[in-house]
């Protein structure tokens, strides 16, 4: 669940959502591309992340 920081609340009022990267990730060759493009950055928890995204 999407739950932006309180000073982001005004999003509410002009109607715009939470980005969820999970929502695009829709077959295996865009999940492998993503995962293998935060691989590369080399930051193990960003990498952590996108595997909790993908999962």
């Amino acid at each position: 669940m999407c739950q932006p920081p309180s000073e982001l609340v005004a999003n509410e009022f002009v109607g715009l959502s939470c980005f969820d990267a999970a929502d695009y990730l829709t077959d295996e060759e865009t999940i492998a591309a993503y995962l293998e493009c935060v691989a590369s950055e080399g930051n193990a928890s960003a990498l952590g992340e996108a595997m909790n995204t993908v999962a």
